[in-house]
This record gives C-alpha cells, structure tokens and sequence, in this order.
C-alpha cells in the first residue's frame, strides 16, 4: 500500500494510542490483508502518517 496516495483532512490536536502486536491475526502488524478483508498498513507506517497527519515533517525512524 502506497503512503502518498493518502488523501485525507486531518483533526488536529488529537491524542492516538497505537497497540500492535506481532501474533495477531486480526490486524497484521506487518500490514496485509486480513482475515476481515481490509487492507492495513504495517504498524510502523500507520503512526507515521498519523505524525505527519499532525504536523510532524521529520523522517519515519527506524526499526
């Protein structure tokens, strides 16, 4: 799934609490198809754009 094809209007100000978990099968952490049929992104690009979705302008960091 490609991150610069996001297009969205972010709320600002918001507070996330992101939990992820490598064993589960619901929501890959690793982003994927899933069992419920969405398309997720791995959990480490999610937050990102959300950062970015909140002003944050720096790169995503590293494993």
């Amino acid at each position: 799934m490609r991150l610069d094809n996001i297009s969205t209007t972010p709320f600002k100000n918001r507070k996330y609490l992101n939990i992820s978990n490598d064993n589960d099968d619901v929501i890959p952490s690793l982003g994927s198809v899933s069992q419920v049929g969405m398309e997720f992104f791995n959990a480490q690009d999610a937050v990102y754009v959300i950062t970015q979705s909140q002003g944050y302008n720096g790169n995503k960091l590293p494993d």
